[in-house]
């Protein structure tokens, strides 16, 4: 059964806790020393020391940044930002090579990175989530294959039809080839995507799954008068199905008369994750504005498991849920006219909620598969201390 990574993080405006999530498999890399090296705050800058130690802790982004520098490895790696972040987590990680790991590190290069591409530390207090969303901008940019720009002139010389062919592509007035649109021939640990889709409580039209990318989601903690919460319950308030008010049906507008209210009806809006990252990131929200507009901090305690199952926020379960309920309605209802409902309810496969319908098992020994697709490992935890005011960054991490 694979296993995922996942990481909390807390912001410090927005004085939030967040997590991730990781997807990972079994490792042959020799074990680290037990030590891990701390990051010196220059300043202000816990939050991010904060998130790199989390981050360093996730294998799937140390894995995805080695082999994107060794895809590059003749290339100018040295000035790409990847190249300085896994510089970085190898410090972190003590797997850089050296015989004695100091007891901290200056991240004064990954600082002179992030201004070098336009990003700079004010003295305000910062967000953790806003500097992961940072991290992953840059990346993004940096993996994407920008087009070329191409004179005004070329556009109508392309029209005309008056181009050459130049070996396998097209040669423009001004000797350049055409430009390609940008590609990213890799994604990002933790791109996911996700998907909504909304369906007409009148006849149960459904329009077409929409997706979404996201780099972490951002959760809010459900209101609770006794006892604390859990991550489940903030997962499940995030898919949980909106009602929209007055949208226009196809479908009703087929089958309506001519009256002009009949296309209005109520939908209803459901949100799944249509791909899994291998690394999921979740943000807690705990920010909340008072109706006098004062923001406050909830210090409401969310508990979260070591292992997290994702299977049934999937949008593919989901649909085989709905498939197997399908399935069963037709072995409880199928069958010849002279048998009774009681009958064939008696002779029918057991079906167990959000779990898809399983084969017989078989006298032939099998390898055993978990049904369990998305099984995530916690591997680290950002915590904001304090108010939404001021306060302090610190992980726990694996």
């Amino acid at each position: 059964m694979d296993r995922k990574e996942v990481v909390l993080l807390g912001g410090c405006t927005a004085a939030v806790i967040a997590g991730v999530y990781v997807l990972w498999g079994p490792s042959a890399k020799p074990k680290r020393k037990k030590d891990i090296p701390g990051l010196v705050n220059l300043g202000n800058t816990c939050f991010i020391n904060a998130v790199l130690q989390a981050l360093a802790a996730c294998p799937s982004i140390v894995e995805w940044l080695g082999d994107y520098i060794d895809k590059h490895i003749n290339d100018d790696y040295e000035n790409l930002f990847a190249f300085t972040l896994i510089k970085l987590f190898k410090v972190l990680n003590n797997s850089g090579g050296h015989e004695e790991a100091a007891a901290h590190h200056q991240p004064t290069e990954l600082l002179a990175a992030l201004r070098s591409r336009g990003w700079h530390i004010s003295h305000d207090e910062q967000d953790a989530h806003e500097l992961l969303h940072v991290l992953t901008s840059i990346l993004e940019e940096e993996i994407a294959v920008m087009p070329v720009v191409v004179s005004l002139f070329d556009v109508r010389t392309l029209q005309m039809g008056t181009y050459q062919s130049f070996e396998n592509g097209i040669l423009t007035r001004t000797r350049q080839s055409l430009p390609k649109l940008p590609q990213h021939r890799t994604s990002l640990p933790c791109r996911g995507l996700l998907a909504s889709q909304m369906t007409c409580k009148q006849c149960s039209y459904k329009f077409p799954v929409k997706y979404e990318t996201f780099d972490s989601l951002s959760l809010t903690i459900p209101s609770q008068l006794w006892g604390g919460n859990s991550l489940d319950a903030c997962l499940q308030q995030f898919v949980m199905p909106e009602y929209l008010q007055n949208v226009d049906c196809e479908n009703c507008a087929k089958l309506a008369t001519m009256t002009a209210d009949a296309t209005k009806n109520t939908f209803t809006r459901t949100l799944t994750i249509g791909k899994m990252p291998a690394l999921l990131c979740l943000h807690l929200q705990r920010t909340v504005w008072l109706n006098s507009g004062t923001p406050l901090k909830r210090h409401d305690l969310v508990e979260f498991p070591e292992l997290l199952h994702m299977d049934r926020y999937s949008l593919r379960r989901q649909t085989s849920s709905r498939r197997a309920g399908l399935q069963r309605s037709k072995l409880l209802l199928g069958g010849s006219a002279g048998e009774s409902l009681a009958s064939q309810a008696s002779r029918s496969i057991p079906i167990t909620s959000n779990i898809p319908l399983q084969p017989p098992p078989t006298p032939k020994r099998t390898r055993q598969v978990s049904l369990e697709e998305n099984v995530y490992k916690l591997h680290a935890v950002i915590v904001h201390l304090g108010d939404v005011f001021s306060g302090h960054f610190i992980t726990y991490r694996r």
